[in-house]
């Protein structure tokens, strides 16, 4: 279609020439006509205006004059330009549109180096990081060892040697095992999936870590979702995430009861203290432990796990801040001394602990379990009252067969 330039104010007007001396295109914007002494022509012949359109949208008009006076454009010249001009209008819009994908390849290349270098730099540092927690972990073992030799040799007594040995080799396993668990979380992780009843799974595990739970005076429930069908997932790395849960949640306990027994004794807090970090933890100190008797439940020593599970559909899942998709939810909900809220953002880092002989990697290694099958886990339980555990898996996974990762 052809339009007068009186309907065309305040857009872009490209001018290019054609051969045929009776046409003269030239280029400048409307809205600075009067500044431009070229266009002047328009006044003095018929004038058409060709839009070019982007989409739908007016881009701007390639506009033609004719010079010689009272010759008007006939529905050839028409015709014959606008096949001309659509023709520029196309080539006009691919170099825009090039130059569009050009800067916007450039940016995007920029902001993936910026990425990449910031990636780099911060698995740089988070390796560093855990390099330097292994050495210290792996030389506060050789210290250990190397002050039961020292003693070992001052020693004369026979019993005295050989408890002093007993207890050289408790650390020596002690550093065996953080190399093994160091060793598996650094190594791919691969995922085998098939049909997994993760109801059976669970109950399985935690039968089997907790025996005789009356004997540890631990009430145990399960609470699953009878219409949870198979899901697709790893039986054997399931079962692992859910045993080291499981026995997070017994060890967690433990210490409960032996905050309840001591205090039954009526030992002094400071006493209390003391035997707790010899026993149990690392992170003692007077703010934590007197957070921790103000928040704790002492009616009685003993604990209770709750297990459970749901399914939760895929129109559900948005409410959970999860992908639209079929999903279950499993629970481990204990009622041990709980994670310190200093320590909630924390505990899925290699190595961070508070146990006395722990290694750090345990929830570490099940978080990686859990996001290798899609899935994501929280803490959201409360200091002194109990830990509690959530995680959400899809119940179909992407891909099929082993992943590797």
């Amino acid at each position: 279609s052809c339009y007068p330039l009186s309907t065309l104010q305040n857009l872009i007007v490209a001018f290019a020439h054609i051969v045929d001396d009776k046409y003269k295109i030239g280029e400048g914007n409307i809205g600075e006509i009067a500044n431009q002494p070229s266009l002047s022509l328009i006044e003095k012949g018929p004038f058409l205006g060709f839009p070019i359109m982007d989409n739908g949208n007016l881009w701007g008009v390639i506009a033609l004059n004719r010079f010689q006076e009272g010759n008007k454009f006939t529905d050839e010249d028409k015709e014959f330009l606008e096949e001309i001009i659509n023709s520029i209008a196309s080539s006009i819009l691919q170099v825009q549109a090039f130059e569009k994908i050009k800067l916007q390849l450039g940016e995007t290349r920029k902001k993936l180096d910026e990425t990449r270098e910031s990636f780099i730099k911060r698995k740089l540092f988070e390796w560093r990081d855990l390099a330097a927690k292994v050495a210290h972990k792996i030389g506060n073992k050789i210290y250990a060892l190397e002050e039961l030799r020292t003693s070992i040799l001052s020693k004369n007594n026979l019993n005295e040697i050989q408890n002093k040995i007993k207890d050289m080799k408790e650390e020596i396993e002690d550093a065996r095992r953080i190399v093994r668990e160091i060793t598996k979380f650094s190594n791919p992780l691969e995922i085998r999936i098939s049909l997994v009843n993760v109801n059976s799974i669970l109950n399985k595990v935690v039968t089997a870590i907790f025996p005789s739970p009356e004997r540890e005076q631990i009430e145990i429930s399960f609470d699953f979702d009878k219409n949870l069908d198979s899901i697709e997932g790893d039986s054997e790395k399931l079962k692992d995430a859910f045993s080291e849960l499981a026995q997070n949640a017994k060890y967690f306990m433990n210490i409960k009861r032996f905050i309840w027994e001591q205090k039954t004794e009526q030992k002094g807090e400071k006493e209390l203290q003391r035997m707790i970090k010899d026993k149990f933890m690392l992170d003692m100190e007077p703010d934590y432990f007197n957070t921790l008797l103000s928040k704790i439940d002492l009616k009685d020593g003993k604990g209770e796990l709750k297990i459970k599970t749901k399914f939760i559909p895929s129109h559900e899942s948005k409410s959970y801040n999860l992908e639209a998709e079929d999903h279950i939810m499993i629970e481990f909900i204990d009622t041990g001394i709980g994670v310190a809220e200093k320590d909630k953002s924390r505990i899925f880092e290699p190595l961070v602990t508070t146990r006395k002989k722990g290694s750090g990697l345990g929830l570490s290694i099940i978080e990686l379990i859990v996001n290798c099958h899609g899935g994501i886990i929280r803490e959201e339980g409360n200091f002194g009252k109990g830990a509690k555990f959530v995680i959400f898996l899809p119940v179909r996974q992407r891909k099929g067969g082993e992943i590797n990762v």
